[in-house]
Formats: structure tokens, C-alpha cells, sequence
């Protein structure tokens, strides 16, 4: 009898031993093979996932910077249509008709929180942006209608008898994906005291990724591609934009 009740004891303890012994291997954490395959792994994963979420990145930004440039357009379209003039005056009277004395802008931004970029040194023409010297806020003509930070459009009491100003036009103007504003080359929206003003293109454009200029503010071709000028084996050009107003 004693002997069985030992080897009963002895098979009830052999369970607890083993579950002991697989505690204390646990508690010792992972060997260091272990953790340099799981290292390893979490690199090849990185190192496979990035790029494409760069690259999502990227052309997300690409898209939205493309749709802000539409969405300026178009609100500048509808200011056209509601006053019968561009937002171009920088202190408008009464009349909103052009005769040639008026001060009018050269470059309209989106946000005065960053300067117009830099001409792309590579670009073969300059930018020619920087050089302008009557700049103003699109959210005084299109929001506040406050344009040159004084005076005001004439406002629209009955627009099917007299036309004025029936904004704002936009909720909100901010900048670019990249931090730089969107620009109107707006000089060439006046017809009356730009010589040729009607054969430039009127673009809304960002500088994009490399946030310098690629397009010329006279030609008004936005260039999203120029040549490969500095001999790196890729094109120079990212600017995003849209066409405001074609030219002859």
C-alpha cells in the first residue's frame, strides 16, 4: 500500500514539475536569434511598404493641390459673372468698368503666410514671378471683398438688374500641400492697359513637390514636365495648376 500511495504522489507532481519548468523557460525571453529574425522581418515588411505609401502619398497631394487649383478657378469664374469684371482691382469705385487709370494686380495669392516661391534655376525661362510688384490676397475679392485691403466691390442687391459682388465665393483659401500659396498671373486678366494681355494663358498654379517654379508668369504654360536640364536623368518641372483663362 505504501508504494502505490508513492507512486501516485509522484505521477500527481510530475504535471507541476513540467508546468514549472515551461514558466521558467518563458521568463527567459526570447533567444537572440529569435529577435533578429523578428527584426529582420519588420525590415523586408518596411522596406516593401514604404515606397508605395510614398508614392500614394505623393500623388494624394498631387490630386488635392489639382482640385484646389479647379476649385480658385472656378470661384474667380463666378466673381466674373456676378460683377462683369476679374478680381483684379486693387481699390475699386462705383463703376466697375476698366478705363485704363485703375491700380490693378499683377499676382493674386492664396495665403500672404509664405512668399511666391523661387524661380527653378534649372527651368529654361524665368519664372519671372518674384519680379511683380502689385500682389494681393485672393481672399479680399473673393471672401471678404476687402481688395487691396480697402474699399469693396460693389455689392449685388438684385443681380438680374444690377450686377456686383455675391460672395464670398469660397469658405476658406490656405495653402498648397507643400506649404507654398497657389498663384494667379492676374496682371493678364487686364485687357484694357496690358499690351497683349489676351493672347497669355491665366493659370492658377502651385510650385509643387520641389516648391519652385516651372512656369513662366508671361508664357502661362504650366510646366508639370520640362526638360532634363541639369543632367540628373529626370525631368525638372512639377508644377500643378489649372487654366483660368486660354489665351488667343
Amino acid at each position: 500500500m505504501l508504494g502505490k500511495r508513492q507512486s501516485l504522489a509522484s505521477f500527481r507532481a510530475f504535471p507541476i514539475q513540467e508546468k514549472t519548468r515551461t514558466m521558467r523557460r518563458s521568463a527567459k525571453g526570447f533567444t537572440l536569434i529569435e529577435v533578429l529574425v523578428a527584426v529582420t522581418l519588420v525590415a523586408l515588411l518596411a522596406a516593401a511598404i514604404t515606397p508605395n505609401v510614398v508614392r500614394a502619398l505623393r500623388k494624394g497631394r498631387i490630386s488635392r493641390a489639382k482640385s484646389d487649383a479647379q476649385a480658385i478657378a472656378n470661384a474667380v469664374l463666378a466673381f466674373r459673372i456676378d460683377t462683369g469684371v476679374w478680381p483684379i482691382f486693387l481699390n475699386p469705385g462705383e463703376s466697375l468698368a476698366l478705363d485704363g487709370t485703375q491700380q490693378t494686380v499683377d499676382v493674386l495669392v492664396s495665403t500672404s503666410n509664405t512668399p511666391i516661391p523661387a524661380g527653378n534655376p534649372n527651368a529654361q525661362v524665368a519664372s519671372g514671378w518674384q519680379a511683380q510688384q502689385n500682389v494681393d490676397l485672393l481672399e479680399n475679392h473673393l471672401i471678404r471683398n476687402s481688395p487691396g485691403g480697402g474699399g469693396s466691390y460693389r455689392e449685388s442687391r438684385d443681380p438680374l438688374e444690377l450686377p456686383g459682388w455675391d460672395g464670398p465665393y469660397l469658405d476658406r483659401l490656405a495653402a498648397d500641400p507643400w506649404g507654398n500659396p497657389y498663384l494667379i498671373n492676374a496682371r493678364f486678366l487686364n485687357d484694357i492697359s496690358v499690351p497683349d494681355a489676351e493672347f497669355h494663358n491665366v493659370i492658377v498654379v502651385s510650385a509643387g513637390p520641389n516648391r519652385l517654379l516651372e512656369t513662366p508668369f508671361g508664357d502661362g504654360v504650366i510646366r508639370e514636365v520640362i526638360a532634363d536640364s541639369d543632367g540628373d536623368g529626370t525631368a525638372d518641372g512639377d508644377d500643378v495648376g489649372y487654366i483660368l483663362r486660354g489665351g488667343r
